[in-house]
């Protein structure tokens, strides 16, 4: 699981703009976004209706790269706003249930 790069990205809005095309493009629509500096975290909605979270990490190094992940892979990232989760409802997989508990911690730490 590494990062991607595209030389056609100039800037982090072109890097999301070319994320949300990438869902779109599968019949997908993205719900709702949040940026919290590198974290680019948005709900998306399957064309079964399906919804799930996702985070992509954008970055300048060098170049402009990304790497996504789901809330499933229990990233160590904690930004995610309550309106997201509340878009996407309760966690269905106990990795997701672990990061959310995680996240609850984190981000009452601050």
């Amino acid at each position: 699981m590494g990062w991607d790069g595209c030389s056609a990205w100039k800037s982090r809005a072109d890097v999301k703009q070319d994320v949300i095309a990438g869902w779109t493009r599968r019949g997908a629509t993205v719900l709702g976004q949040y940026i919290a500096g590198d974290e680019f975290w948005y709900v998306v909605e399957e064309a079964n209706g399906e919804r799930f979270l996702a985070l992509t990490l954008i970055r300048n190094e060098g170049g402009w790269v990304k790497k996504t992940l789901s809330e499933d892979e229990g990233p160590y990232y904690y930004e995610c706003p309550d309106s997201l989760l509340a878009l996407v409802g309760p966690p269905k997989t106990k990795f997701a249930k672990a990061w959310r508990s995680r996240r609850v911690v984190a981000r009452g730490a601050r």
